[in-house]
């Protein structure tokens, strides 16, 4: 929910479009009958959260990997 940009009162949502490339576009109007719509748009890249985790499982494997050779090292006589 958004604040008025005019008077700063609440809003609701009255209409909802979503356009051929995927973006919406939000109507709202507050309780003084003020109007205005917001956009929203994915934009396309690497999500900084996904690279953290493929990056910590990376580091998990790794030493998962380090471990089975120590142990592969030992167990030979």
């Amino acid at each position: 929910m958004f604040k008025c940009p005019e008077c700063g009162v609440w809003t609701e949502v009255i209409d909802t479009r979503v356009r051929a490339d995927g973006s919406r576009r939000r109507r709202y109007q507050c309780g003084n009958l003020h109007k205005f719509w917001t956009e929203e748009r994915i934009t396309p890249g690497p999500s900084s959260t996904a690279t953290a985790k493929t990056e910590a499982l990376q580091k998990i494997e790794e030493e998962k990997q380090r471990v089975m050779l120590k142990l592969k090292v030992w167990e030979k006589p």
